[in-house]
């Protein structure tokens, strides 16, 4: 057996004692999941439904949400207010398993806190590492994790798990020239394979490499951006400073959504895990199948998504190829007439400028701000003004401004929004 076969059953071997502890079946998942990706169409859409079926019965006979319910159909699009208000209510009273407490901020800063049990983060990680898969990840590959709360965990039984999965963890909270230095130094030192973050976060490094570089990343196989919108200028931006692949991974964990990109840069729901369906306004609404202690069923999460349905993937996976993620419901900014535009209208208008390395959007009922990160010496205000033109001609304002260089306003959790709304 040479080195590398070690190498990798040592990491295996270390999952498996993940499961073990954790109660998980995290290899388990992963591999029925990597089946199921090969299942027909068809197939995979009636294991969905069929899964659905058995998971409705639960919640009609075990809950009190769920108990006057007559069928799925029936039931009314599910908001995380109704879930904050009820929060008991989501409970099956047949699940024996243990369940543990988990968070989501969401974008309005306001926390859903739910239930989440062994088979349901079993699924979460198994998408994970799908992603990772898909960049060259192999058990026992280093993995840096630069994100905040979202992501990254400080107790020590995370602590613990970051360990036997051999992730290392740096805060975004600090990225400052004198840590991304000390950060780079780190991650050669500890020949990291497979860095995972918000895109933003990954963006902001790139900017300090491409600004002191070239620095050369030997051990380093890919980059995985999650928990953010991953723009086509930011993939470009960090491919280019660390000379490795980017891909995009996405997922709501509450609404049991996973879904990765391929080495064909699709990006693929992983259906067997959740029920999905988009509505008239492409909201994406979504029921976790794996979660049979605290049901959640056609839920809200938030996002706009836009489906492929007729392309077939040279990857040969038949999970749906989401064609666009197009960000969030409250990536709005809207006017005092009343008219709106989506973040994604304005990363249309900026991605054919490469100048333009990110952007934040910030209103009020009588200002808009746009921040643009641009390299200094392009920060001209005349040749950004067409920008503000265009704008005017769907919003009004009393005023707009150009704001270039300036840090961008953050939440508690560190995430980069598009869209910020001013009192």
């Amino acid at each position: 057996m040479n080195k590398f076969t070690v190498f990798s059953l040592i990491g295996y071997i270390r999952i498996v004692l993940i499961d073990v502890l954790g109660g998980t079946t995290i290899l388990k998942t992963l591999t029925r999941f990597k089946a199921e990706e090969l299942l027909p169409k068809d197939e995979l859409k009636q294991l969905s439904k069929s899964r659905l079926d058995q998971l409705f019965h639960i919640a009609k006979t075990t809950t009190p949400y769920y108990k006057a319910a007559s069928n799925y159909e029936g039931l009314e699009v599910l908001e995380k207010a109704t879930i904050r208000q009820s929060n008991h209510e989501f409970i099956s009273s047949s699940f024996k398993q243990k369940m543990y407490p988990k968070s989501t901020g969401g974008s309005t800063g306001i926390p859903l806190n739910y239930l989440t049990t062994p088979a349901s983060r079993s699924a979460m990680w198994a998408g994970i590492l799908m992603s990772w898969q898909v960049a060259g990840y192999q058990f026992g590959d280093k993995v840096a994790f630069i994100a905040g709360t979202s992501i990254v965990k400080t107790n020590l039984k995370h602590k613990l798990f970051y360990f036997l999965f051999n992730i290392e963890v740096y805060s975004v909270y600090d990225l400052s020239d004198k840590k991304l230095k000390e950060y780079i130094r780190k991650i050669n030192e500890s020949k990291v394979a497979i860095i995972y973050g918000y895109a933003s976060a990954l963006g902001h490094i790139a900017t300090y490499l491409l600004r002191h570089g070239p620095i050369e990343f030997p051990y380093l196989k890919g980059i995985i951006c999650t928990a953010e919108v991953l723009t086509e200028n930011t993939r470009h931006q960090i491919q280019t400073a660390f000379f490795v692949p980017v891909f995009n991974q996405y997922g709501c964990n509450e609404a049991g959504v996973s879904a990765y990109e391929c080495k064909h840069h699709q990006m693929h729901l992983i259906s067997s895990r959740s029920y999905y369906e988009v509505d008239s306004e492409q909201h994406l609404i979504s029921t976790d199948l794996t979660n049979l202690g605290f049901i959640i069923m056609k839920y809200k999460t938030g996002d706009l998504i836009e489906f492929d349905e007729a392309t077939v993937c040279a990857c040969k996976s038949n999970y749906p190829i989401i064609k666009h993620i197009m960000g969030r419901t409250c990536d709005i900014v809207t006017d005092y007439e009343g008219h709106s535009l989506h973040s994604c209208f304005f990363n249309i208008l900026f991605r054919d400028d490469k100048s333009i390395k990110q952007f934040q959007i910030v209103f009020s009922d009588t200002s808009l701000k746009i921040y643009l990160n641009v390299d200094p010496d392009l920060a001209v205000e005349a040749h950004y003004e067409k920008y503000i033109t265009e704008i005017k001609k769907h919003l009004h304002f009393d005023s707009y401004k150009l704001i270039f260089n300036a840090p961008f306003l953050k939440f508690e959790n560190a995430k980069h929004r598009f869209v910020i709304q001013e009192d």
